[in-house]
């Protein structure tokens, strides 16, 4: 991919709003650039344990998917998996240190 056009499209935020229903963890907002959002990502786990993120589509009467918006590259597609596993990892941090001050655990 055009490293310029790679510049452009650099994930500057991501926002996750935990779901915990149907086998899905979160939803997730990835802005690009500061100029472009994607929401309504669903966030969910293999059943190995690897991270899988649902575009939202829409189903035709005859059943057939239209995705609003998906990556087109397996390298950009990885960017944004990384970015939201990140993103996940810091939300599960933060928690876990609310956890311990709730219960009288912090140091």
């Amino acid at each position: 991919m055009n490293k310029n056009i790679m510049n452009e499209l650099r994930i500057t935020e991501v926002r996750l709003s935990l779901y915990g229903k149907n086998g899905i963890i979160a939803f997730c907002e990835v802005v690009l650039g500061n100029h472009l959002r994607l929401n309504d990502i669903a966030v969910k786990r293999t059943q190995e344990g690897k991270l899988l993120l649902s575009y939202p589509l829409k189903k035709t009467p005859g059943g057939i998917e239209y995705f609003y918006f998906n990556p087109i590259s397996k390298e950009f597609a990885d960017k944004i998996n990384e970015a939201v596993a990140s993103k996940l990892n810091e939300l599960r941090s933060e928690l876990n240190e609310q956890h311990k001050i709730q219960s009288g655990r912090s140091c």
